[in-house]
């Protein structure tokens, strides 16, 4: 958000174009009232002979500056970055961030001033560029996390001193036994990084909707917290924890769960924004009707405890995944939370009838 304007940016299939264009495509979509309203969907980049688009991240610095990042396969799989400065209208020529070789999963974090931006993404090791001159040009590519290890980001966050984290799952090559959910940080603009495993998880009943994710909030005192999602046991119901850091994320809190429920399959696909000191808004993912739902809990004590569960897939109405109960299936793996320049939780996810291409479709909704 920025002031009253809100941006989607939603991965689309079979879209109509002229000029050989990526299918599945990315689209964007503005609201210039809070998302009372919403103008028509537009391609985000046409990219005449890239095949695909996949992965979009999005982020708004201040200034209202629109900054977005996706996965992009022309040949290989790559990371791109562009910026717009009319509000999403027109935008940058895309700069490939990832470099020469394939990439995959893009994790991107502003400054609120947009003068610092930072872009993860994997490539079985975990690799993070930085820009200090609001994406104009940028630093060498760093290789932050073992190449032993599969490493995916999830989401990056940058507190008020300038330090960022990013929320990583890493696995073992074989993609069997525990997950470690972690969180890489640096204090020095991405010059240098460490990490701490916050917790050991597995994947959950299902590989796609119970599989760990790891995402990242910084409130406005800088606590940085991580809202992360497994199961306690390989195969078992999927929960979700946070965990939070008041000393630039040297030592973390207990975990903590959140209040979600399961009838098959449990809760995952968390998303997190901080906002004034302790503020901390999520919402997940979970089967407790026996129907899928995104449900958003707020927490005024930095993650130490949490509001009761409030249903934001509420209507059953819209599309023929969707009952009184729920949705059928998360639609995706990506998500998004924050909050508008009133105060307001805005909040984005994907909901279908099975995993992409579905049919399925992004959803919208915010708080009073």
């Amino acid at each position: 958000p920025a002031g009253p304007r809100l941006y989607a940016l939603v991965t689309r299939f079979g879209a109509p174009c002229a000029d050989r264009c990526p299918d599945p495509a990315l689209f964007l979509l503005a609201s210039a009232d809070g998302g009372e309203t919403w103008g028509s969907a537009h391609r985000l980049c046409p990219c005449p002979g890239a095949a695909q688009q996949w992965d979009p991240q999005i982020e708004v610095a201040g200034d209202g500056t629109v900054y977005a990042a996706w996965l992009q396969k022309e040949g290989p799989w790559r990371v791109l970055f562009a910026r717009s400065s009319d509000h999403g209208v027109t935008w940058s020529e895309p700069i490939v961030v990832s470099g020469p070789g394939w990439a995959d999963k893009p994790a991107m974090a502003v400054s609120d001033d947009g003068r610092d931006v930072y872009v993860a993404w994997s490539r079985a090791a975990l690799f993070v560029a930085a820009s200090h001159d609001g994406g104009s040009t940028w630093g060498r590519r760093l290789q932050i996390g073992v190449s032993e290890r599969f490493h995916a980001p999830w989401g990056m966050a940058v507190a008020p001193d300038g330090t960022v984290y990013v929320g990583v799952t890493s696995e073992a090559p074989s993609f069997r036994g525990p997950v470690r959910a972690m969180v890489f940080r640096s204090a020095d603009g991405g010059g240098s990084w460490s990490g701490t495993v916050i917790d050991a998880v597995f994947t959950g009943t299902d590989p796609f909707t119970t599989h760990p994710k790891v995402t990242v909030a910084v409130d406005a005192d800088g606590r940085a917290s991580v809202v992360y999602s497994g199961s306690t046991q390989a195969g078992g119901p999927g929960r979700v924890w946070s965990s939070s850091s008041v000393d630039g994320g040297s030592t973390w809190t207990p975990p903590v769960e959140l209040p979600t429920g399961a009838l098959v399959f449990g809760a995952g696909f968390p998303a997190a924004v901080g906002a004034g000191a302790g503020d901390l808004r999520a919402w997940f993912m979970d089967d407790r009707t026996g129907r899928w739902n995104t449900w958003y809990v707020r927490s005024t004590d930095g993650g130490a405890t949490w509001s009761a569960p409030v249903r934001l897939s509420a209507s059953g109405e819209g599309a023929p995944y969707r009952d009184a109960l729920g949705f059928l299936s998360p639609y995706g793996d990506y998500g998004e939370i924050d909050v508008d320049a009133s105060g307001r939780t805005v909040a984005v996810w994907g909901e279908g009838a099975g995993p992409p291409p579905g049919p399925g479709g992004s959803w919208f909704d915010r708080g009073t």
